[in-house]
């Protein structure tokens, strides 16, 4: 609040703009309230989901427990007898079913849902529109969305054009772009979702809201339109539609894999062999091996998975010359790529959405060395991580053995030993071998060499499973690592575009960037003509000269920090050095760009005759140079 106090004391016009400090800090009031009430509603609904899912796993083990005693109290009057393992089958089996029954029929009913209703309830409660329940029922699910420029689209006016500033196709596209990144966006949180195997909860809804809420209110105030209520609500409709479906979908699935009886038949063979296992008693070391090594068989392929994302982004961050440096050294090999590329469509992504621009770059390289066909890294890295998760698997259970035996310890101290020698790379909780642990198994070197017996099936199997794997089987993709890790500050020049080369997101201070570009790169064009700029803006910055705004606000150059966000957090220090890599790109483009933006390179933004003689063989010496 000190910088509103400020803005309403100190400005010039202050004496005017006191006669609506009363209602602005009213709205800022309301503002905050809706925030934090909303932040709170979130938060409660995320730890309800967080409740819901501790109570659901205490009732999977407490089924666990229930049928494991049972099944003890079998096993122990079948103990010593000379059953086949048909035989000791035949007796479980007639027992399961009933079993299974009577630990279903305790169980609570699964809560029924209405999700169709939760997201109208939701939609109603944001945007409080007139005749909304007849839009969201008249919405389908087999409806499109698609950007209706004179229905979702508001134009600013200004002073030379009272209906509004046109829209020229740049401006079109990059709308359209930001429509296609939203809904990315949403389709990546519900991928995620799914992948995580949760059950539906409608705070699912609010964070689909905020994906899309998030660009619309990030537009600079320089832009000349903004996103309307129509905009959003036909995006949310559209948005919350689909993903309603995949919610059904995800309860479904949720309800099967946590329904008492099929979750409990999806064990039943793990039960089995418990039980086959309490009925031989001492002789059931190889039956035990096998159990705890097909265990392993469902744990290890995640953890392959997750080393082998680590390793490639790894070897690529160390070895690969666009990453193994800062974010600048990528940008150059980025420039470097679209220069050797000249692809106009390329190059106005990278300038309008850098970030994603630069994230599909990485991940265009990361498969072009993973699925190389004379030297695929991805299966060398599979085979070697499988390599390194048996070693310490086997490492586990040498020293497991050696330890309990100095302790003389018993089989449940083995299995305490051998899980926490596996390490945090591989998910192998103890808890989830607690039907095995009072076995009478005595003679631990034996069952050393039944497991190691009964390992060896089990890689050869797995090897062979990943000859076919592709980077989408991974669940953290190399490229993901990599652009997390060559991350840092996206904001850009409110002139020219150029990226703040700040390698730390939300930094502290002004953004800045070494070479700033033309500013007709970006669109800028000169007052009361269609001529673009071909100044640079850190030039200008030290000129006499006015820059003129959408909503008819004019500002020197050596004040733009006055114009407020975004161009106050900027510091662009006065230089007239410029990379002759975007005179290049000027000269070369020339014809797109005019199209682009529909203005052109005429009068005061003439292109200079020398910016006409540099070559690409030129340029690209030049970005050769700021690699070394």
């Amino acid at each position: 609040m000190k910088e509103f106090e400020e803005y309403f004391s100190e400005d010039k016009d202050s004496e005017m703009l006191i006669q609506w400090k009363g209602s602005i800090e009213l709205k800022l009031k309301d503002l905050k309230e809706s925030l934090v009430a909303e932040t709170k509603k979130k938060c409660e609904k995320l730890i309800e989901l967080k409740k819901n899912q501790n109570k659901l796993d205490a009732k999977k083990s407490e089924y666990e427990n229930e049928l494991l005693k049972r099944s003890k109290v079998v096993a122990l009057s079948l103990k010593g007898k000379e059953l086949s393992e048909r035989e000791l089958r035949r007796s479980f089996n007639s027992l399961w079913t009933k079993w299974v029954r009577h630990v279903s029929s305790v169980a609570p009913a699964a809560e029924e849902l209405d999700i169709n209703v939760d997201l109208e309830n939701i939609l109603l409660e944001r945007f409080k529109q007139p005749n909304l329940a007849g839009r969201i029922k008249d919405f389908s699910r087999e409806s499109k969305f698609s950007v209706d420029f004179s229905k979702h689209i508001c134009k600013k006016k200004n002073l030379f054009n009272i209906l509004g500033c046109s829209l020229n196709e740049c401006d079109k596209r990059n709308i359209e772009q930001i429509t296609g990144q939203i809904m990315d966006h949403v389709k990546e949180y519900i991928d995620q979702k799914e992948q995580e195997k949760v059950d539906y909860n409608r705070v699912y809804f609010y964070e689909i809201l905020s994906e899309i809420k998030a660009p619309i209110n990030s537009l600079p105030n320089t832009s000349k339109y903004t996103f309307n209520t129509d905009y959003e609500i036909d995006l949310s409709l559209y948005l919350c539609k689909r993903a309603a479906q995949r919610f059904e979908d995800m309860h479904t699935a949720f309800k099967k894999a946590n329904d008492p009886a099929l979750y409990l038949e999806s064990k039943r063979e793990d039960f089995f062999k418990c039980f086959q296992i309490s009925c031989q008693g001492a002789t059931s070391i190889t039956t035990f091996a096998d159990f705890l090594c097909a265990k392993l068989s469902a744990a290890l392929p995640q953890a392959v998975y997750d080393k082998t994302a680590n390793d490639i982004a790894g070897e690529m961050r160390a070895n690969y010359p666009a990453f193994n440096g800062n974010r600048s050294k990528l940008d150059a090999y980025v420039l470097k790529s679209l220069a050797e590329e000249e692809n106009f469509e390329k190059y106005q992504k990278y300038i309008h959405f850098p970030k994603d621009f630069a994230e599909g770059f990485i991940k265009t390289c990361v498969e072009d060395y993973s699925l190389d066909k004379k030297n695929p890294r991805l299966k060398t890295v599979l085979s070697s991580s499988l390599d390194t998760l048996r070693s310490r698997v086997v490492s586990a259970i040498d020293v497991s053995t050696r330890v309990v035996k100095d302790r003389s310890g018993d089989v449940s101290s083995w299995l305490d030993e051998f899980c926490s020698r596996l390490g945090q790379d591989l998910c192998f909780p103890r808890s989830d071998l607690k039907s095995i642990e009072h076995q009478e198994i005595t003679d631990i070197e034996f069952l050393k060499k039944a497991m190691n017996e009964a390992l060896d099936p089990v890689i050869e199997k797995l090897r062979k499973g990943f000859a076919d794997t592709g980077l989408h089987s991974l669940r953290k993709k190399p490229h993901t690592i990599l652009a997390e890790q060559l991350g840092g500050c996206w904001e850009q020049c409110p002139f020219c575009k150029a990226v703040c080369t700040n390698t730390i997101a939300d930094h502290d201070g002004a953004h800045s960037v070494s070479f700033h570009r033309p500013k007709g790169v970006s669109g800028w064009h000169w007052s009361t003509t269609n001529h673009l700029v071909t100044d640079i803006c850190s030039s200008l910055v030290a000129s006499d000269g006015s820059f003129l705004l959408h909503d008819g606000r004019k500002f020197p150059y050596k004040k733009y920090r006055e114009v407020g966000h975004p161009f106050d957090t900027w510091n662009i220090t006065p230089d007239t050095s410029v990379l002759p890599y975007w005179k290049w790109f000027v000269c070369r483009f020339r014809e797109q760009l005019e199209k682009w933006h529909d203005k052109k390179f005429e009068g005061r933004g003439e292109i200079p005759s020398q910016w006409k003689d540099i070559e690409k063989v030129v340029v690209l010496s030049e970005l050769e140079n700021l690699l070394k």
